[in-house]
């Protein structure tokens, strides 16, 4: 099989299960945890493909494993310290885990910071990792009710369980600093990681609705 056939498989597997996502949702019902989880695999081999494409195979990797650990990393750090994000716990809503990490967490840090770096023009590496963490913070605020208030994910240990401030900023900043490290442009924008990233939107915007967050 052709890679332009392997891309388009990947693609159109996440965009089945995508499919199954949204239908769950607006029936306001689930197949488990595990489903979710296959979704942030799809959507991170969709993404990954599209940088391999974008800045070759060898930069492309490694900066998944960068990001995969320093990712981790962070959150771990996190949940046992309570910095960069604020105090918080996750539960046993979102897969298998990895001592106090759901293993699906790196993959979604590397979908969303990758995702948006494939689906952008080239633009200079500092104006790059700066949008990239601005996006990384707005994501993040769009997936916060739907994570908490619909899949409890995690909890927030706040008086209000609500996420304070310094999470936005910790996840504006890791973003920037991944998306610093990143290669450097190379090839042309993709839309199939732009499309993965679309329909996460709508996802969340969706459960919004139908549980009236």
């Amino acid at each position: 099989m052709t890679r332009a056939r392997v891309e388009r498989a990947v693609f159109g597997l996440y965009a089945v299960w995508m499919a199954v996502g949204l239908a769950l949702t607006w029936r306001r019902a689930a197949v488990g945890p595990w489903g979710d989880v296959v979704l942030m695999a799809l959507a991170a081999a969709v993404v990954h493909l599209a940088l391999e494409a974008r800045w070759g195979a060898g930069p492309a990797r490694r900066w998944l494993a960068l990001v995969l650990a320093a990712s981790a990393a962070v959150e771990i750090l996190g949940v046992r310290t309570g910095f960069p994000f604020g105090a918080y716990a996750y539960t046993g809503a979102f897969g298998f885990r990895l001592g106090p990490l759901p293993a699906a967490i790196p993959l979604a840090w590397y979908a969303v910071l990758g995702g948006w770096l494939a689906a952008v023009a080239p633009a200079p590496r500092l104006s790059r990792a700066l949008l990239a963490g601005g996006w990384a913070a707005v994501f993040d605020a769009l997936l916060e009710p739907f994570a908490v208030q619909v899949k409890g994910y995690w909890i927030w240990q706040t008086p209000d369980g609500q996420p304070p401030a310094q999470n936005f900023i910790a996840w504006a900043a890791v973003g920037f600093l991944l998306a610093l490290a990143a290669p450097r442009d190379a090839g042309r924008a993709s839309r199939r990681p732009a499309a993965v990233l679309g329909s996460m939107l709508v996802l969340f915007e969706l459960a919004r609705f139908r549980y009236g967050i």
